[in-house]
Order: C-alpha cells, then sequence, then structure tokens
C-alpha cells in the first residue's frame, strides 16, 4: 500500500519559496493553498513580543461582531442598544428582525447572539440600560437634597419630580420610552420583578427616608401610596403633552419648570394634610 507523508507546513520570519505547481502568495505574509483546492486568503500576523505568528482571514475583526464600525466590544454593544431602542420603538418586538438590528448597527449578523444572546436578551439589556440611567440620576438627585441642612419635603420632591423628567426633556426621546412601556405592558418580555426591583424598590427607600425625616408618622404604606401619587402626576403630564402635540394644539403643560412647582407644591399639602391626621 503507498503511503504519502506531508510534512506540515512551517511559517515563519524567513521567506520560503513556493512548492513547484502552487502559485506563489499574492503579497508578504499570505497563505496560498494548493491548486484545485477551494481557496480562502489567510493573513498572517506576528504576536507581538511571542515570535509568532497569528493567521485571520481579511476583513475579519477580534471583536467577533462589528463590521466596520470601529471602536471594539464595547462600542458595537453600545450601537446595537441604541439600534434597539429605536427599532423596537418604531416597529415593535415582533416586526423587528436581527438583520434590520445589525444593519442600523452597522456589525454582522452574528453579534447579536455573539453580544447578547439573542433578540430577546438585547431587549432586556435595553431597558435595563435606560432604568439604571433613570434609577440613578433619581436617587442620587434625592440623597444629595436630603445631605443639605436646609432640605424639606417640598425641595426634596422637586429634586426627584425635576430629576424623573430630566432625560424625558427631549421630545423625540420620551416618545421612545413612552411607546417602550406601552408595549412591555400590553406583552410582557422583562423577567418578573426586574422592573420593580431594578427601578421602583430603590427610589421607594430614597423616598422613605425623606418620609420618615419630614413625615415620621406616615406608615410605610402610606409612603409608598404618596409616592405613586406624585408619580402618577408625572406620567400623567407626559402622556397629556404627548396628545396635545399629536392633535397640534398648544399645550397648556409645556412649561416644565412652571409644572414641577405646581405638582411640588400640590404634593407636599396632600401629603402634610395626611401626616397630620395621624
Amino acid at each position: 500500500m503507498n503511503t504519502r507523508t506531508t510534512r506540515p507546513m512551517s511559517v515563519g520570519r524567513a521567506k520560503h519559496a513556493p512548492a513547484r505547481g502552487s502559485a506563489p502568495a499574492t503579497e508578504p505574509g499570505t497563505v496560498s493553498p494548493a491548486p484545485g483546492t477551494r481557496t480562502h486568503r489567510v493573513r498572517l500576523s506576528p504576536v507581538r513580543g511571542s515570535g509568532r505568528w497569528s493567521a485571520r482571514a481579511p476583513g475579519s475583526d477580534r471583536d467577533s461582531g462589528t463590521s466596520g464600525g470601529g471602536g471594539g466590544a464595547e462600542a458595537t454593544r453600545r450601537r446595537l442598544l441604541d439600534a434597539a431602542e429605536q427599532l423596537f420603538s418604531s416597529r415593535g418586538f415582533e416586526e423587528t428582525s436581527v438583520r434590520q438590528l445589525t444593519t442600523a448597527a452597522g456589525c454582522n449578523l452574528a453579534a447579536v447572539n455573539y453580544h447578547f444572546g439573542g433578540k430577546d436578551k438585547l431587549y432586556v439589556e435595553m431597558f435595563r440600560r435606560r432604568l439604571h440611567e433613570m434609577r440613578q440620576r433619581r436617587v442620587d438627585g434625592i440623597r444629595a437634597e436630603l445631605t443639605r441642612k436646609r432640605a424639606t419635603l417640598e425641595s426634596v420632591l422637586r429634586a426627584f419630580i425635576s430629576t424623573f423628567l430630566e432625560p424625558l426633556a427631549d421630545l423625540d426621546h420620551s416618545r421612545r420610552m413612552c411607546t417602550l412601556y406601552t408595549f412591555e405592558l400590553l406583552k410582557r418580555r422583562l423577567p418578573k420583578g426586574m422592573f420593580f426591583e431594578e427601578m421602583i424598590l430603590p427610589v421607594q427607600e430614597a423616598m422613605g427616608e425623606a418620609f420618615e425625616r419630614f413625615c415620621p408618622k406616615l406608615s410605610k404604606d402610606q409612603r409608598v401610596v404618596c409616592l405613586n401619587s406624585v408619580v402618577g402626576q408625572i406620567l400623567h403630564t407626559l402622556e397629556a403633552r404627548r396628545m396635545y402635540a399629536d392633535a397640534g394644539l398648544p399645550c397648556p403643560l409645556d412649561d416644565t419648570e412652571a409644572m414641577v412647582e405646581h405638582m411640588v407644591k400640590f404634593s407636599a399639602a396632600g401629603i402634610g394634610r395626611i401626616a397630620k391626621k395621624r
């Protein structure tokens, strides 16, 4: 029986003449396969400080998910999250394909699975990113005000309502977030308890410190009800603004500063009255 021994190709810094009958490499650092085989050009790159070489196909990216967008893995994640926010709010989750997401983000089709493990998990991380930003802004605003010696219930409410509205001052951003919340209410996709644990509970705890300091007679349940009433005013104001804008009518709620002051005084008076009854 005839056997053939094939010597492995060695690649180093020295130049080697191509084997007889094989096509010469078209450029330095590129290996050309034997005639008759399917060709895949592979670029050889030196590994810094090791004396070895690594091979990868032209156009590939070590990010394993980018496609010319630049900036590495973290930048790709941000672009995908931004694209998800835009497309899920305008088209809905089910009507948005992975291809549309990766096209909008400027990355290859495998990027969603590589960075998030699928479209469902990308949706969750998109919400988690925004929840984290809004939660920290609100909690930090409340606690920063509580450190002031002259802080009052009104000043803490003002800090809370202002930080609630700040990221929603941009009408386009506000519409996107309201639409996403509406979609989520119609068909739940977030893990159970995620919104409560990552958003509502931390804010309740921070405002609970304010109620304990300025309205110590309020029960824990009353504190939750009072905070819920404040949030209800804010959300209704935002939705009313959207409806006025859609109808093309002037909105009496557009003066954010005036609306904040109204909600602060209205809420403080109501909470103070409830606290006095106990």
